[in-house]
């Protein structure tokens, strides 16, 4: 491998033991890069609940199960990856599951959406994932840990981002997050702030 008088390399050698000095030209083509793409930010309500409750709600959120002694969420100030409020789980008993549920987002099925969130873990484990349905409110699609369905049971006193990555399943018309503590998880504070959702649409 040498330099040409212009400055590139190629492959020189002799061939078949005569003294002919033969040329290999190396051409460089450059890395197989994956084509370029834009992200579109899908607003949510009240991503890092800063507004103000309303007649003891939390706008854009609600409740997907019955609330006990035992499980609790709300509005903090106590923690907040931004603003001054957060949106505060507990759970005290592995029999319990709490979890709260954003207002429906419009999705379009086929479209690979990244929903997101940041979360402070005090202890014990939480969950953060998304689920689409149809224009009638059932589920389309099915749940997979790891998948739509993101366990977090590390990382705990520091806040970290937690992501599904998930294509919206035929029928998909919306979708909604869930932030939450299921049965067989218990957490003194798990605080979630920020949620997001965005997907990617190829550069014309």
């Amino acid at each position: 491998l040498a330099k040409d008088a212009n400055g590139n390399e190629n492959i020189y050698f002799i061939q078949n033991g005569t003294t002919n000095l033969n040329m290999i030209e190396v051409i460089d083509v450059g890395a197989n890069e994956p084509p370029a793409t834009t992200v579109v930010n899908v607003p949510v309500t009240n991503a890092g609940f800063e507004q103000p409750l309303s007649g003891g709600s939390i706008p854009g959120w609600s409740s997907l199960f019955a609330i006990t002694g035992n499980v609790s969420f709300g509005v903090s100030s106590e923690r907040a990856k931004t603003g001054s409020k957060s949106l505060k789980i507990v759970d005290k008993a592995t029999n319990e599951t709490v979890f709260v549920q954003s207002a429906q987002i419009p999705v379009v099925a086929g479209l690979k959406y990244t929903a997101s969130t940041e979360m402070y873990l005090v202890d014990g484990s939480a969950t953060f994932f998304i689920r689409f349905f149809d224009n009638t409110g059932k589920q389309v699609g099915t749940d997979t840990d790891g998948v739509n369905i993101i366990h977090v049971r590390s990382g705990h006193g520091a806040w970290q981002t937690v992501q599904a990555v998930v294509v919206a399943p035929a029928g998909a018309k919306y979708c909604r997050l869930f932030a939450g503590c299921s049965n067989y998880f218990t957490t003194s504070g798990a605080y979630y702030d920020d949620f997001k959702l965005s997907y990617e649409v190829p550069q014309p």
